[in-house]
């Protein structure tokens, strides 16, 4: 559970980051797999965003805020080292969407 709450604060705080009003959570229980979702009303990623924000020390942003760019790095650590996946996309509805799997048994 420790890993899971470690991924949840850092996806929210992304989306607090990016967010110009609105952040969607959605919990998700299939079968054995736990997934967390959060929606953004953001920018959403840009092209090299979605190929490179899981990166180490990957920071797209150009606001001057101190960052390391490992927040999402460790999240998708996390979610493979509990037999899942982490998903970077965008949502039509503009903004981004992250959704965090976990194999729950």
């Amino acid at each position: 559970m420790p890993c899971i709450l470690e991924v949840l604060d850092n996806l929210l705080s992304n989306a607090v980051s990016y967010a110009k009003t609105t952040i969607n959570l959605v919990l998700d229980v299939e079968e054995n797999h736990f997934t967390l979702y959060i929606r953004d009303d953001g920018k959403g990623f840009s092209k090299e965003e979605l190929y490179m924000a899981t990166r180490p020390y990957y920071t797209g942003r150009g606001d001057g805020i101190e960052h390391f760019g490992i927040g999402l790095t460790i999240s998708k650590m996390l979610c493979e080292k509990h037999g899942g996946t982490l998903h970077l996309s965008n949502s039509t509805k503009g903004g981004a969407i992250i959704a965090a799997n976990f194999l729950v048994l």
